[in-house]
């Protein structure tokens, strides 16, 4: 899960229904380990939370 705080809050800009970045993270990122995802935009953060199987992960989740 990644968050972060929207300083203002509700940010400078109006968040894009459709962009580049949004896509990324709602459907090529999971897709691309077998996973899902969900993007909430709130206008006191945004939260991003990816499942997935470890085995699609590989050693990024095994650590030193």
């Amino acid at each position: 899960m990644w968050s972060e705080i929207r300083e203002p809050v509700g940010g400078a800009a109006p968040v894009k229904q459709a962009s580049s970045g949004r896509k990324l993270l709602e459907r090529v990122t999971p897709q691309s380990v077998s996973g899902e995802a969900t993007l909430t935009i709130t206008p006191e953060q945004v939260t991003w939370l990816l499942i997935a199987p470890l085995s699609m992960i590989g050693s990024v989740a095994e650590g030193p």
